[in-house]
């Protein structure tokens, strides 16, 4: 007879497979991989308006120069690969920024939207299975996409002051020097890695019709993050040894690369929409987590009347 482990590890572990089977097909099944390649593209249209307008905006209280490289640094830990071109078309429309107007402004805060409001929709079908406690009003989800974007400035401005005062304090002191510029590596890694969970978090909470937890979303935005780092380490060495990208795509390199980044980032965060999806499902039926729902066959049993019987 073949001996089955029935330690609390192996069980758990069977559970985690079971539910990560369920996941993916239910991931599958809503069409994962056409909606996050929807994200994908529309945040390669809004990845750099949404940068410019960040930019444009804080330069008017601090330095643009060392805010371009805080930006450009955050860029290299969250695209990998290309970082150059990047800083370089943003460096472009910092020099343009007087020449843009307030109606080109306009024009980028709509693109730099547009990826929040597609990955709006994302969510919605992810849990189209949960019931919205009130329908959310079409202001507030107009809105949504501007909030992120006052957001996400506020943390650059931080990360900016931040490390423009380790900076100034190891023109100070000569012998920190060295330790300046490890600290303020160290210091780009973890915020970026504590700003990843807290936006994939946000994401959880905000996006969905549905009440999310505040600690399930926390533990989805932990997870994402978590995947993201070890997916973007995986795509630094793929584009640097092994991808031919840069010989079948030319000029277009750049591009395919943002793409291709921002399209596994975006089926990263719905799958962790999905996990949070079943267990709340999972949840609402009164079950554990790593148990699925079974569909209740209600079988109507023909009672006869007085004629019949006789």
């Amino acid at each position: 007879m073949r001996f089955i482990p029935t330690t609390p590890a192996w069980q758990f572990a069977r559970r985690l497979l079971t539910f990560t089977i369920r996941v993916v097909k239910k991931f599958f099944g809503n069409k994962g991989l056409l909606l996050a390649g929807a994200v994908g593209y529309n945040t390669l249209l809004s990845f750099i308006p949404l940068l410019a307008v960040t930019l444009y905006v804080l330069s008017r209280f601090v330095d643009p120069l060392p805010m371009l490289a805080v930006v450009s640094a955050e860029i290299d830990l969250a695209i990998p690969g290309n970082t150059f071109e990047l800083t370089e078309a943003l460096r472009s429309f910092l020099d343009a920024a007087d020449v843009i107007g307030p109606i080109g402004i306009v024009v980028l805060l709509f693109f730099s939207s547009l990826a929040f409001r597609m990955l709006e929709d994302a969510m919605a079908v992810i849990f189209q299975h949960h019931k919205a406690e009130a329908p959310r009003h079409p202001f507030i989800s107009a809105m949504i996409p501007f909030a992120y974007v006052s957001v996400i400035s506020l943390g650059i401005f931080a990360l900016t002051v931040l490390t423009t005062t380790l900076e100034a304090a190891s023109t100070h002191f000569a012998f920190a020097e060295v330790a300046t510029d490890g600290a303020v590596a160290w210091l780009l890694r973890i915020a970026n890695f504590a700003g990843f969970t807290i936006l994939f978090a946000s994401f959880y909470r905000v996006m969905p019709l549905s009440r999310v937890r505040y600690s399930l979303a926390m533990i989805g935005g932990i997870v994402a993050a978590g995947l993201w780092e070890i997916v973007r380490s995986i795509l630094v060495y793929y584009f640097a040894n092994i991808s031919m990208v840069g010989v079948v795509y030319g000029s277009l390199t750049t591009v395919i690369i943002v793409l291709l980044s921002l399209e596994i980032a975006a089926v990263i965060v719905l799958l962790g929409a999905q996990v949070i999806a079943e267990i709340e499902i999972s949840a609402e039926a009164g079950i554990p987590w790593y148990l699925e729902p079974q569909r209740v066959i209600h079988v109507v049993h023909h009672v006869p009347s007085e004629d019949e019987a006789a």
